[in-house]
């Protein structure tokens, strides 16, 4: 039950999405992402998902877009790319002093 989790709410850093189009709804909760469902007794439960939750503390979460095999976050720490498929995440950063987005991973 999503009620029990150690989340540490920040109010700012929430975001959902029905990213797989079938009325599960992922949410951007503190420091993951987590696929919400009914667990069949009236309350809503929350599975992290693999290799969406290691984003940094205290992130606030803005958007995101899932499409084919990526999903993209946005957030106040730069734009997230997550590689369905090699199970891969790339953060992109923009840095006033250069020119271009700069990523690392």
């Amino acid at each position: 039950d999503i009620s029990s989790m150690p989340f540490h709410l920040n109010p700012r850093g929430i975001m959902m999405d029905d990213a797989e189009h079938d009325g599960g709804i992922w949410a951007g909760i503190d420091n993951a992402v987590v696929r919400l469902r009914h667990d069949g007794r009236g309350g809503i439960a929350a599975t992290p998902l693999p290799g969406m939750s290691d984003f940094p503390q205290e992130i606030c979460f803005h958007a995101m877009l899932t499409r084919e095999n990526e999903t993209w976050i946005a957030s106040d720490r730069g734009i997230y790319r997550y590689n369905h498929n090699d199970e891969l995440m790339k953060h992109y950063m923009h840095l006033t002093f250069e020119k271009g987005p700069r990523y690392s991973n």
